[in-house]
């Protein structure tokens, strides 16, 4: 029995050296105003709103996300792990663990 596999037909946009540019500041500053990026890739607004649609349709750009600072939010991770203190380990292991042997309360 033979199996057939279809490839699988992906839709790309063709990028040129203005859109990479928008990308790149899209990575960086999801929430940048569509004038402002409009202004640093000197394209008038609507063109550069164009060329932003255009990825959000096709799936090029999936979704914007927020980066959170946990500190800054007053998340606190805990965690524990067994460490090997014994013998030929021990030097290896004490300089990595001097920061997690403080108690943060």
């Amino acid at each position: 029995m033979k199996i057939r596999l279809k490839r699988l037909k992906i839709p790309t946009v063709p990028l040129d050296a203005i859109d990479r540019k928008i990308l790149e500041i899209l990575q960086r500053e999801a929430r940048i105003p569509d004038v402002d990026l409009a202004e640093r890739v000197n394209l008038s607004p609507s063109s550069c709103l164009r060329r932003v649609r255009e990825p959000e349709r096709t799936g090029g750009i999936q979704r914007y996300v927020a980066l959170l600072d946990p500190l800054a939010l007053g998340l606190t991770v805990s965690g524990s792990s067994r460490w090997p203190w014994s013998g030929r380990w021990k030097p290896r292991w004490e300089p990595l663990s001097a920061p997690f042997a403080r108690d943060p309360r």
